[in-house]
C-alpha cells in the first residue's frame, strides 16, 4: 500500500501509513523502507527523512548500496549536503550510481570543485568507471566553475570511452561549452549529433 501511494504520487499518505505501521508495531521490510525514502524525497521532507534514517540505525536495519544511495539522494534533494556526505562516507561499498549521486549533490549545492575532486577519487582511487550520467553531471560542475580547459579535458576523457555519441552527454557538452564561453565548440558538438531532442535545441539556443 505504501509503495502504491508513492507510485500514484501520494507521498504524504505513504508517510501517514508508516506512522500507523509504527503504532501497530509492524516492522518495515526493505521494499517499504525504499518507498518511504522515495516519499521523503518527493516531499523534500528533511525531518521525516532523518527520523526514518535514525529509525533504521536504531533498529539495526540492514542497508545496501541501492538503499544508501537513495538516502543520499533524499538528503541532497532536501538540501542537506552534510547529511548526504555522512551517508556517502559511511558506505562500506560504493558503485557508479552512489558516486554519481554524491557528485550530483555537490553540483546541486554549488560545490563544483568538490564535485571534481570526488570524480577524480572515483576514477583514480576506487577505479570505478563513470557512466553517461556521471559525465553529464561532472560537466555541470565544470560549467559552474567556467573552466573551459577542464571541460575540454573531460570531453577527451569521455570520448576515449565512447560516450561522446550519447545524447545526454552531448547535451551537457553543448551547455558546458556555451557557458564556458566557447560557442564554436558548442556548435561543433551540436552539429555532430545524429539525434537531437528539445534539450539539445534549448542548450544550443
Amino acid at each position: 500500500m505504501i509503495a502504491a501511494c508513492v507510485r500514484e504520487d501520494r507521498p504524504l499518505q505513504a508517510l501517514e501509513l508508516w506512522e500507523e505501521m509504527e503504532d501497530r508495531g509492524i516492522v518495515a521490510d526493505k521494499f517499504i523502507v525504499t518507498s518511504l525514502v522515495a516519499a521523503c524525497t518527493k516531499l523534500q521532507a528533511l525531518e521525516e527523512g532523518r527520523r526514518l534514517h535514525e529509525h533504521l540505525i536504531i533498529t539495526g536495519f540492514r542497508t545496501d548500496i541501492p538503499l544508501e544511495t537513495a538516502l543520499l539522494q533524499m538528503y541532497a534533494k532536501c538540501g542537506s549536503l552534510d547529511d548526504a556526505k555522512r551517508v556517502f562516507e559511511g558506505m562500506k561499498a560504493r558503485n557508479v550510481r552512489s558516486y554519481t549521486a554524491m557528485i550530483s549533490a555537490y553540483v546541486q549545492a554549488g560545490e563544483h570543485a568538490e564535485a571534481l575532486e570526488l570524480f577524480s577519487r572515483m576514477s583514480k582511487v576506487e577505479a570505478i568507471e563513470p557512466n553517461a550520467y556521471t559525465f553529464a553531471t561532472i560537466l555541470g560542475a565544470v560549467e559552474g566553475l567556467g573552466n573551459l580547459e577542464k571541460g575540454r579535458k573531460v570531453h577527451r576523457h569521455l570520448a576515449s570511452r565512447g560516450f561522446d555519441t550519447n545524447v545526454v552527454v552531448q547535451n551537457a557538452l553543448v551547455t558546458m561549452y556555451g557557458k564556458c564561453g566557447s560557442p564554436v565548440e558548442a556548435r561543433k558538438v551540436f552539429d555532430s549529433m545524429t539525434a537531437r531532442n528539445v534539450i539539445s535545441w534549448t542548450s544550443m539556443i
